[in-house]
């Protein structure tokens, strides 16, 4: 299966779409589009995504409900990469700056204090980092020695 680095714009709005939704048939989609391309269009994308691996379809009615072939996080990670590559010159440094400086950003102390945790046990080797329960790294620490961090408000 390509990588997401590889969707069109286009793609990349329907991807967003069903990500959002979880499915979503082709008007979910059209309605989520910004400047949406016609319905004709939009079923092609998704005939064309579905060939190349990306979504699957199922029919409920006279519809189609498409999903992701590809977990959410899975799918985040590679265009978190994406962006880093693009627009940062690969430097976290540099994105974690511009996020912090962002005012629209709106980040509590919470989410600070989660990241500088996160950050902190990135560094100790032997542990192992659980985001909201789902492991991050991949280490192969005991239960002991995982650390959860809890970004929910």
């Amino acid at each position: 299966m390509e990588e997401t680095s590889n969707f069109s714009r286009r793609e990349r709005q329907i991807m967003d779409a069903i990500f959002e939704l979880g499915e979503a048939t082709v008007n979910d989609v059209l309605e989520r589009i910004e400047d949406p391309p016609s319905r004709t269009s939009v079923r092609t994308l998704m005939r064309i995504m579905e060939e190349k691996g990306h979504i699957k379809h199922k029919q409920k009615g006279r519809e189609f409900l498409y999903f992701s072939c590809r977990q959410r996080k899975r799918a985040g990670r590679s265009a978190l990469r994406r962006v880093l590559k693009t627009y940062f010159n690969g430097s976290i440094e540099n994105a974690l700056e511009a996020y912090v400086t962002d005012h629209e950003a709106e980040l509590s102390s919470e989410d600070l204090a989660a990241a500088l945790r996160v950050l902190q046990m990135a560094t100790t080797p032997g542990k192992a980092i659980k985001m909201n329960g789902d492991h991050v790294n991949g280490s192969n620490a005991s239960h002991r020695d995982v650390v959860n961090v809890n970004t929910a408000a």
